[in-house]
């Protein structure tokens, strides 16, 4: 199991100017989280930072796959995620816990370290679009495996008078 720390960046040991570190994700990445439907995946992050004395300037490149289910059909594929996000810890003396935004992240002056392992399970989480859908073929077909033409001709269907109404709508 990877250790709590190595999701922490010691901006103050790193010094000023420009830095970059690489995280492979892990199962035990998402151990820690009580909901996580991902269970295979294949993820790197790339951190870009830019230290100065009072801030620090981050872009974090999110790039890989996960297994998730398709909304249309059940089974399981590979969806693609990128992502580049821009974040800034704001170095203060004073502890401002309300004062945090989506792109700017409050740090005491005084922790020698920020820790970074929930900011990058959320902008994981993020990067999965919310319609899980397999991708369309190279002629735009839906990627999924299932016979949409066969569901319109079960025999179910055809003894409802309801749809007996909606065919003859149809056929005028």
């Amino acid at each position: 199991m990877k250790k709590y720390e190595e999701y922490r960046i010691e901006y103050k040991k790193l010094g000023l100017g420009k830095h970059r570190l690489h995280y492979d994700i892990d199962k035990d990445f998402f151990k820690e989280y009580d909901y996580s439907e991902l269970e295979k995946f294949n993820l790197s992050v790339d951190f870009d930072l830019e230290i100065n004395r009072t801030f620090v300037l981050a872009q974090m490149h999110i790039k890989g796959s996960v297994n998730i289910i398709c909304d249309r059909c059940g089974e399981f594929y590979d969806q693609e995620i990128t992502n580049n996000v821009f974040l800034m810890f704001r170095i203060s003396h004073e502890n401002i816990e309300d004062e945090n935004y989506d792109e700017v992240v409050y740090v005491k002056d005084t922790d020698e370290s920020i820790d970074i392992k929930k900011i990058l399970y959320d902008y994981i989480i993020l990067s999965i679009p919310m319609h899980h859908t397999h991708p369309d073929d190279q002629y735009g077909n839906p990627g999924c495996k299932i016979n949409y033409e066969g569901i319109a001709e079960n025999r179910s269907f055809k003894d409802l008078a309801d749809w007996n109404k909606i065919k003859n709508i149809l056929n005028k």
